[in-house]
């Protein structure tokens, strides 16, 4: 399902212009995503790697050329703006006193939480951190 979403489905217009295209890239995120609620809309040319372990909950949205990691839980209502991309933290930044990068880098994988009812604007960066 990958190759049809990323090959076909992920260049079909915008929902606004075809009900469609919603639904075609709808239907196959249900079925890449490790969870899909329902009314999802993902945008065109949102990308979102293999999709194994994102989560996103109901009437949530993957905005217009998305970048969003694996690891990523997206709750429910939250509306997402074009040119997003979610990451997560890859340097430690414990110590004030040492400039970033000479602390290192985190070695294990995170999970980027988005919680419930958050609006994300276009063209932002959200870089996920260890609690």
């Amino acid at each position: 399902m990958l190759i049809v979403y990323y090959s076909f489905a992920g260049y079909l217009p915008n929902s606004s212009r075809s009900k469609f295209s919603k639904a075609i890239r709808y239907y196959l995120c249900k079925i890449i995503f490790k969870e899909c609620g329902k009314n999802v809309n993902v945008e065109r040319r949102a990308w979102f790697g293999t999709g194994k372990n994102i989560i996103i909950g109901d009437n949530s949205g993957i905005g217009v050329n998305a970048r969003i990691l694996n690891n990523t839980k997206i709750g429910k209502n939250v509306m997402m703006g074009p040119n997003c991309y979610i990451l997560e933290s890859t340097h430690v930044f414990d110590d004030p006193n040492i400039v970033m990068r000479e602390q290192g880098r985190v070695q294990e994988r995170i999970q980027v939480v988005i919680e419930d009812d958050v609006w994300i604007g276009r063209d932002v960066l959200i870089i996920g951190s260890k609690k």
